[in-house]
């Protein structure tokens, strides 16, 4: 049966529709809002109640990173909808973003949609929520109002409404994210005995969470080896997997997952453990570590990314990848490859998300001292840390596009507090580019 709200739309498309008007499905929603959106200079004030698509909630975080004040309204019923589990992804990453968000005391529904556009002298106002690009067919109609149309009191209405309850302290209170429920491991069961060299870590993180820690070694605490990985879905039934590979024979590995929101905010699981198939290495079976040449990097200094220490997979290095596809330097997994950078040598190439590298240094002096590191990369948004003896010093730092693999710039910072003494540093490559890989990287340098 043909829908009669369909056919009417289809034979009226001869007709002029008013500029002031949006009809779905023969018109756009989220394209034209996005549009007024990322137009705005002065503040953007909106009321809605479900966001389930990344370009609206895309130009509100745009809007706060170019200065814009953005005050949204909603409620909390709908933010843990389990039939729409993405709805706290997205008011979550709005929160982080730097949006001020509130929400309504009452348990319930705000069917309400609005957008003032404060510096146009706008209003966006309807029934269509945030939700995918809203061209599909569906009972719902919006309104653009712009001081073209001489109507002024649109504006001043909705501006005022808006005031009024942002103003209500009583009845709207600030947005709080939730964090998400702990992670019910699944494989390999713990105390798992002859798993194979290449394991695959298994559980289900829940409905909340939507990025995840992992910590993964042979010690019963184990280190951080990835941070912040989209895995899998929130879907019920659907389990998050991460792959840990190069395992030693006869080895028990410990593992630990922490499920976080977009908001940052975590659940750990407990600690489990499993050992592989096959005779243990000689000696304890956990490879020793031992600096590079024998004697501690000196900081200030430079410490050339090839050199890191001596040991094994999980120990000195983590690498995703079997054999040293270059074959240049050192016999690792770790891919070297000769550098065309001005001083020659090596450089560490073809890094990927989640692998590492140690370097056990010796600090003279108790100060400051500022990180440079020789980077070339292909592709925006990758990034990397550094740990101090398991302590995240830094942060995410960016590799910037350098436009080539060879291709080789100079990242200056950030600046980090170092004890005099020996220490171990750990580079992780935290997040791919665009590109596929995390970047190649020559040389890092502590500059007091």
């Amino acid at each position: 049966m043909t829908d009669p709200l369909l056919s009417l739309a289809q034979s009226c498309s001869t007709c002029t529709i008013h500029s002031s008007m949006n009809f779905v499905p023969l018109q756009n929603f989220a394209t034209r809002m996005i549009s007024r959106v990322d137009k705005e200079t002065q503040g953007i004030d909106a009321i809605v109640y479900r966001v389930t698509y990344y370009g609206q909630a895309d130009a509100m975080i745009r809007a706060v990173s170019r200065g814009v004040p953005v005050r949204l309204i909603t409620e909390p019923t709908e933010y843990r909808n389990p039939d729409r589990l993405w709805v706290a992804k997205h008011f979550d990453r709005m929160y982080v973003g730097g949006v001020q968000m509130k929400w309504r005391q009452h348990e319930g529904l705000m069917h309400q949609g609005s957008i003032v556009l404060r510096g146009l002298g706008e209003v966006i106002f309807g029934t269509s929520n945030w939700t995918t690009a809203s061209n599909q067919y569906q009972d719902e109609h919006n309104y653009f109002y712009s001081p073209s149309l001489g109507k002024p009191w649109f504006y001043a209405f909705f501006a005022d409404q808006f005031d009024r309850r942002w103003n209500d302290t009583t009845n709207y209170v600030p947005f709080k994210p939730k964090p998400p429920g702990s992670p019910v491991y699944s494989l390999p069961v713990n105390g798992a005995v002859d798993v194979s060299s290449s394991a695959t870590l298994t559980w289900d993180g829940g409905p909340w969470a939507h990025l995840y820690d992992i910590y993964f070694g042979t010690s019963p605490n184990p280190p951080l080896v990835a941070t912040n990985l989209e895995l899998g879905s929130p879907t019920a039934g659907v389990l998050e997997k991460y792959t840990v590979s190069n395992l030693l024979p006869g080895t028990r590995y410990y593992w630990r997952i922490v499920g976080k929101t977009w908001a940052y905010l975590g659940n750990s699981g407990s600690v489990w453990s499993f050992t592989t198939a096959g005779t243990p290495p000689s000696g304890t079976g956990t490879p020793s570590t031992s600096p590079f040449g024998g004697t501690p990097a000196a900081i200030p200094g430079t410490i050339q990314a090839e050199n890191f220490d001596n040991g094994g997979q999980n120990s000195a290095w983590y690498d995703t990848t079997a054999g040293n596809v270059y074959g240049a330097y050192r016999s690792t997994d770790v891919d070297i490859e000769a550098t065309s950078d001005s001083d020659g040598g090596f450089d560490v190439a073809k890094t990927k998300a989640g692998e590492w590298l140690k370097f056990t240094v010796n600090v003279s002096t108790s100060a400051t001292y500022t990180l440079e590191t020789r980077v070339a990369n292909v592709g925006t948004g990758a990034t990397f840390k550094v740990f101090v003896d398991d302590a995240d010093v830094t942060g995410a730092i960016s590799v910037p596009d350098t436009g080539g693999w060879q291709t080789w710039t100079t990242k200056t910072g950030p600046n980090i507090q170092l004890s005099a003494g020996q220490h171990v540093i750990r580079v992780y490559f935290a997040t791919a580019a665009s590109g596929g890989g995390v970047g190649n990287f020559n040389w890092f340098r502590f500059v007091q």
